[in-house]
């Protein structure tokens, strides 16, 4: 068995292709930086010159403005790099997907980064909670409702593409998180109790959400370099066939 697997992968491994960049080459990478760190520069003349809020405040850990324990919102700090790390999943995977010309799942990950970068940023800076709800005349369940509505509206719009990837995993997300915010509404909770649901489900459903949009980017490319290895080598390994889901957007 070990022998037989070994020659498959001896037969389907792809030769290095990879190159050393010329200078000349690596200097076009300087355009994109030139321009990030533009709007970086102005970013931090705009922090510099405005008065409102002092520099500490702005740059500092909260930690370590208040003298709280290093680990101050450890668990929140979580979630969010895992909201992140989903969005950078979903990106990744609509770059692929429309790298093999499947438009169609490039537009539902692209689509669905963009979903989840709200949430993130809602995170970040608690906007239901805060510019978003005075921003709308002080309603909290309103604010909560414009945060989700991108996400809602990318489950209708998409449905179709939801349905040809392993849904179970993005159901479990958004049961975990509406539980949260079912809790966060009022069920009589209070103290300890209420944060730990509440924030426990939050917690999980990112956990679920993350890994969802990880394993549908990873069918996909798996599919890509299926295919590839089908047409190079005159079929893939039988392993990676029965890996990818047939049904992949």
């Amino acid at each position: 068995m070990v022998n037989g697997s070994t020659s498959l992968r001896s037969r389907t491994r792809v030769a290095e292709r990879r190159r050393g960049f010329s200078f000349r080459r690596q200097t076009r990478s300087l355009a994109p930086l030139a321009i990030l760190w533009s709007l970086g520069l102005i970013v931090l003349a705009l922090a510099r010159v405005q008065n409102a809020t002092p520099l500490q405040t702005l740059f500092l850990d909260p930690a370590h403005l208040t003298g709280a324990p290093w680990y101050t919102g450890a668990l929140s700090n979580l979630g969010i790099l895992v909201w992140t790390a989903a969005v950078v999943f979903a990106i990744a995977g609509a770059w692929v997907a429309r790298r093999i010309g499947r438009a169609s799942a490039a537009r539902f990950l692209a689509f669905g980064a963009l979903a989840t970068l709200v949430l993130v940023l809602d995170d970040v800076f608690a906007l239901h909670a805060g510019p978003l709800k005075h921003a709308i005349g002080g309603s909290k369940n309103a604010a909560q409702i414009l945060v989700v509505l991108p996400v809602m509206a990318w489950l209708v719009v998409f449905y179709g593409d939801i349905q040809r990837t392993r849904s179970v995993l993005l159901f479990a997300a958004l049961g975990s998180l509406a539980g949260s915010v079912v809790v966060d509404v009022g069920l009589g909770l209070h103290g300890d109790s209420r944060l730990l649901i509440e924030d426990g489900l939050k917690l999980l459903g990112i956990l679920a959400w993350a890994q969802y949009f990880a394993i549908t980017s990873r069918d996909i490319a798996a599919s890509a370099i299926a295919s590839v290895l089908q047409v190079n080598n005159g079929g893939a390994p039988p392993q990676m066939i029965q890996e990818v889901p047939s049904q992949v957007a």
